[in-house]
């Protein structure tokens, strides 16, 4: 059965495509890839007022809407399942018109930043969870039966370390705590790096439909709210 799950004002439709170098994006959505940065011109939500009242209860000037998409492909006629093996994807994504802001500062960014890197991160220790399992070679279709958990372990993971970092960074305001958040970040995807998201799996997300007409989307998780 297919499984949406929608953030707010999240919609599934990906909009126009807009082609730049290294940059991978479409009206709504921002695409994690190596040296991409989030800039201002990326948020493009109008503010309400809810809005206001959290940025003002937290001292910021914008906010940050930070997922991950995830996709399962599965062969369209399940006795394929035998030769032809399940497919997934993962991107971390900024979306834009789910991003709010209402006066720009560089301190802003730099903690959205590694906010999308820490998605990132998420994503490659998911990535590294199915290359184990697979290494374990218990057959085609073992990967889709547990897609699902790991995708909520994904996020569950994701939604700790944003708990950890607003809490120190913004609402205790440790000193050096941001510093000391890049560089660890910084560290782990160092150590992860040969499990990035790779431009495949953010263009499969952009296309909206697997790359070959034998498989169907099964799955798919487009946000929560962790």
């Amino acid at each position: 059965m297919k499984q949406f799950v929608f953030v707010i004002l999240l919609v599934s439709v990906l909009g126009k495509v807009y082609p730049q170098t290294d940059k991978l994006e479409t009206d709504w959505f921002l695409y994690w890839q190596p040296n991409i940065k989030i800039q201002f011109s990326d948020y493009q939500r109008k503010p309400d007022s809810s809005d206001f009242i959290m940025m003002t209860k937290h001292g910021t000037k914008s906010m940050a809407n930070v997922q991950i998409h995830a996709i399962l492909d599965y062969p369209i006629k399940a006795r394929k399942i035998k030769y032809l093996k399940e497919q997934w994807y993962l991107a971390p994504v900024f979306c834009k018109k789910c991003s709010p802001v209402i006066q720009e500062d560089s301190i802003d960014l730099l903690h959205a930043q590694v906010c999308f890197d820490i998605a990132e991160y998420c994503a490659r220790v998911t990535r590294k969870k199915i290359s184990e399992l697979e290494k374990q070679n218990y057959g085609n279709g073992f990967i889709a039966a547990l897609f699902p958990r790991l995708v909520a372990d994904m996020y569950k993971l994701m939604g700790e370390m944003f708990g950890s970092f607003g809490s120190e960074v913004l609402i205790d305001k440790k000193p050096d705590s941001y510093k000391d958040w890049r560089k660890s970040v910084n560290e782990m995807l160092e150590l992860t790096k040969d499990y990035a998201t790779k431009p495949i799996e953010c263009q499969r997300l952009i296309n909206d439909k697997p790359y070959s007409g034998e498989y169907k989307e099964s799955y798919a998780v487009y946000g929560k709210n962790i």
